[in-house]
């Protein structure tokens, strides 16, 4: 086995800052160092135990506990201390175990046994570090990386550390998503109109106070972690703005306010919400009584940092913690993220205080928080159950920290080759307003999340011979008649999506030659390979396409035979041999590259990297047709997978920012309307599949599922992507500037 740099590890390790991750590679790698004789431990952690080791010692039993922990500080390894004589735990010697740097080995040790009269041994990140060598222990180090470690190849090279199958959020969002796509559909337009209300909150037309479009389309953006496509924005505006209608739009101001009805609602649902809250703090404080706070803090400092717990719940176990109050769930989890999430936020909260408050502060919040969570009062279920619903909201529009993580990190890891199916009609989008360049934007923002594009040479040429065609086609049938080209009907009749765009573009620029329109993107006048070389150094500098440099290493990997069976069912399909011989390769190069990377025996929870973005599907049925037996699965992903799932998917620090506007106040209360509860019955029947399967199962069935999603989703819900030219006989006519 090849020799781990110590150095690579030391990183690595170091930056893990997820408690249950470390646990997890902590007690491998001791039972890699120690043998068969550490006994891991799970779901007892309250007593202070993540491991325990007996060792035979002069005919007695020597007990010895680990105690595995991201904090290296001393008053973890104290409060450890204390927690296990508090719980009666015998034992003769603590080990503890970090990824941190403990710089006081032996004065930690002599105050350990002064005051608790046990050995004290300290494992920190050198010491870790120090058993790489062993073989044993780079087994476990590679296996971790292998299930844990996520790297971006962008600027500065952003490195994670996630349990993506571990985590049951992943695989219910998949199934979620791939099962009730038109609820999760009707769900988006429920909670967008419900948004649009809310921005228009304080507009009047008796005092003339309006908001206009773009302004509503501004504020909505700053109140939930969901990012909205304009084209569904101006949809649900017209919708609520129809009869019967919610909100009124001002023709004379074009703008939009709400009409006294309306605003009527509104008013009683948000006293309705803000009792709930106030409930709430009234319960939390009247059950301050019952506990010793002395004169350190006041009811109203307790009632916040409750509250404010609360909201970091629902950030870091918001699945698990309202699951449990929803469908009354048991989640260990709950009880075990719960000491550091309130560890953490007096750490915040309390930044100048002595560490003797923080820690009473803790004992309180800790104490108080699970009476409330496991013994709640009427009103405190009812405000939990509402947030819970939010959450459960949210969460099926992509709004969960970990949920954007993984689609980000699937994302970094995608390899997508681009058919000129994308690349042609992208281009014609050139002169659009910005707004309306749905595939060129749709390139741009996928690879600004880290997707990488790749064209190979006959994609690449394919695309040169098309404009060369539609230059030729120009000069034959349009050039010297552009004055019958005037009205958009006429227009929309024309096949060629290069020549249609330039004419629409002309409506706007009646100066505008076709010659100039193709010179955007290439010199319409020179030679073949220039027009070649050109085109390859735009698609790079405007949407960051690489030209493949495994092309050909990759194609004398193809089998001959499957290459000519399917060039031979394609000719059927395709305008010409020479085309249906390019998709074929194409299509043959992208599964022998699935195959020459490893990706068919170990694709992991992210699924396969290798693609083609195509809207020509008919290269892949005729794979199913002859070779179905070796290619089963699609390696076509859809562009409405990037727009939905990439593209306007939120970002994790979007969300986290949300959530802290959403969960403490009414906003969070009056968003909990609209999930359904057949939501949360499927929710619950997914989480009872979750724990009915083994971990390796669920790896593969995270990897079948997004997958799925990704070569799927277009049929599945009604979020498609559409070329602008598609909407210009719509209501909207200023698609054309």
């Amino acid at each position: 086995m090849e020799q781990i740099n110590p150095k690579y590890f030391e990183h690595v390790v170091s930056i893990i800052n997820d408690g249950k991750i470390f646990e997890s590679f902590a007690q491998e790698f001791l039972c890699a160092v120690l043998g068969s004789d550490l006994i891991p431990v799970g779901g007892i952690h309250d007593l202070g135990i993540d491991a325990m080791l007996w060792e035979a010692n002069k005919n007695e039993d020597y007990r010895i506990i680990y105690q595995i922990s991201i904090d290296e500080s001393a008053s973890k390894i104290y409060n450890t201390l204390d927690k296990l004589q508090k719980n009666n735990i015998i034992f003769d010697e603590l080990r503890f175990v970090t990824n941190g740097i403990i710089t006081q080995h032996d004065k930690l040790r002599t105050e350990a046994f002064k005051k608790y009269h046990v050995m004290l041994q300290t494992y920190d990140l050198k010491w870790l570090c120090g058993q790489i060598s062993d073989e044993r222990c780079a087994r476990v180090f590679n296996s971790f990386l292998d299930r844990y470690y996520y790297e971006f190849e962008q600027i500065g090279k952003t490195r994670i550390i996630q349990d993506f199958d571990g985590d049951p959020r992943i695989f219910i969002f998949l199934r979620q998503q791939l099962d009730n796509a038109d609820s999760i559909d009707k769900l988006q337009d429920f909670v967008l109109d419900s948004i649009i209300i809310f921005a228009l909150e304080g507009t009047d037309p008796d005092k003339n106070i309006f908001l206009t479009k773009q302004k509503i389309f501004d504020k909505i953006k700053g109140i939930v972690p969901v990012r909205i496509d304009e084209e569904l924005f101006t949809k649900r505006l017209d919708f609520l703005s129809t009869k019967p209608r919610k909100i009124n739009h001002h023709a004379k101001e074009d703008a939009y306010c709400l009409p006294y009805q309306t605003r009527k609602t509104i008013q009683e649902c948000n006293l309705h919400d803000e009792a709930m809250l106030m409930c709430f703090r009234k319960c939390i404080k009247e059950r301050l009584p019952e506990y010793q706070m002395g004169d350190c803090f006041t009811a109203d400092e307790i009632t916040e940092n409750i509250i404010f717990v609360f909201n970091n719940i629902f950030k870091n176990s918001g699945y698990e913690f309202s699951s449990f109050v929803l469908n009354n769930r048991p989640s260990q989890r709950i009880t075990q993220d719960l000491p550091s999430i309130i560890t953490s936020v007096v750490a915040e909260k309390l930044k100048t205080q002595t560490k003797q408050k923080q820690e009473l502060l803790c004992e309180l919040l800790f104490r108080i928080i699970r009476t409330i969570i496991y013994s709640p009062k009427d009103e405190e279920k009812n405000y939990l159950s509402a947030l819970s619903k939010t959450y459960m909201t949210l969460f099926m529009l992509q709004a969960e920290p970990k949920v954007a993580q993984y689609l980000q990190t699937v994302a970094n890891k995608l390899e997508v080759y681009v058919c000129s199916s994308i690349l042609i009609p992208a281009l014609a989008e050139i002169r659009a307003p910005e707004k309306n360049r749905r595939l060129w934007n749709l390139l741009r923002m996928a690879r600004t999340a880290g997707v990488k594009f790749y064209i190979n040479t006959s994609i690449l040429e394919e695309i040169v011979q098309h404009i060369e065609n539609k230059i030729r086609e120009y000069e034959t049938y349009y050039a010297g008649n552009e004055s019958l080209y005037t009205d958009r009907e006429i227009i929309s009749h024309i096949d060629s999506i290069i020549i249609r765009g330039f004419f629409y573009h002309r409506l706007s620029n009646p100066q505008l030659s076709f010659y100039r329109y193709v010179d955007e993107f290439v010199d319409p006048n020179a030679k073949w390979s220039m027009k070649k070389q050109e085109l390859k150094e735009f698609l790079k500098n405007e949407f960051g396409i690489d030209f493949s440099s495994r092309e050909q290493d990759l194609l004398t990997k193809i089998d001959e035979g499957e290459l000519k069976l399917l060039t031979d069912n394609l000719e059927k399909l395709k305008p010409t041999r020479q085309q249906a011989l390019n998709d074929a390769k194409t299509i043959l190069m992208i599964y022998t590259k699935r195959n020459v990377d490893g990706e068919d025996s170990d694709c992991g929870v992210l699924g396969y990297r290798s693609w083609w973005l195509s809207t020509d599907t008919t290269t892949f049925a005729a794979v199913e047709k002859c070779l179905g037996h070796n290619y089963g699965t699609s390696c076509y992903i859809r562009p409405d997978f990037l727009l939905n799932f990439i593209t306007l998917s939120p970002q994790k620090r979007e969300i986290e920012n949300a959530y802290d506007n959403i969960f403490p106040n009414t906003l969070g209360i009056s968003l909990s309307r609209h999930i359904d509860n057949g939501f949360t019955k499927a929710i619950g029947q997914c989480i009872k599949q979750y724990d009915e399967y083994k971990l390796s199962r669920i790896r593969t069935i995270i990897h079948r599922k997004i997958d799925q999603l990704k070569a799927e989703f277009q049929q599945r819900g009604s979020r498609g992507l559409k070329h602008y030219m598609d909407n210009l006989f719509s209501a909207n006519e200023d698609v054309i500037p």
